[in-house]
């Protein structure tokens, strides 16, 4: 059963990571339509400044050919490696800065937040949001967790997009 939607935006979701990004891209007007759900690798063997550089081109041109609406990343979370969570926040300076030189509103949302939209408990594993992607549009295996969790951004964000124009028409926010 398609998902319905009041008006039409292009959503490009990632899941940042320093070596492997989840990317997905969807079409949500009358029905949300899956463009693609897929991973970005940055070749491990360069340095991390170079990989920043590569990422920022990729994302570049992504962002030229789709003209997405939004640009939704997952809200970063404390790791317990310091090194860790400072390489993804620069991974999601790059991802920010990208979005806005292409003039894309950015959202961010918590994978707790977006796993009990899918799923309905929001401390799902990645295995249980992917299956209900996959059922819910009919979809092959992903190519990796980390695309499905993409994925999962752009139709949580749909959602509150939907959600909050549907408030904003009874007047219910401003």
């Amino acid at each position: 059963m398609p998902i319905r939607s009041t008006s039409s935006s292009t959503i490009l979701g990632i899941d940042p990571g320093s070596l492997k990004l989840g990317l997905s891209l969807i079409q949500a007007g009358s029905e949300i339509k899956v463009i693609f759900a897929d991973i970005l690798e940055l070749p491990p063997q360069e340095k991390f400044h170079r990989r920043l550089l590569i990422l920022g081109q990729k994302v570049r041109e992504l962002l030229q050919k789709f003209r997405p609406d939004d640009v939704v990343v997952e809200r970063a979370f404390f790791a317990k490696d310091p090194e860790s969570a400072f390489k993804l926040g620069q991974v999601r300076g790059v991802l920010f800065y990208e979005a806005l030189q292409a003039q894309a509103r950015i959202f961010e949302y918590t994978p707790r937040a977006v796993k009990k939209s899918i799923t309905g408990n929001g401390a799902s594993s990645k295995e249980e949001v992917a299956f209900v992607l996959q059922k819910q549009f009919r979809l092959k295996n992903f190519a990796s967790l980390d695309a499905s969790d993409a994925l999962a951004l752009c139709l949580f964000h749909s959602f509150e997009r939907q959600k909050n124009q549907m408030l904003k028409s009874e007047r219910i926010i401003s």
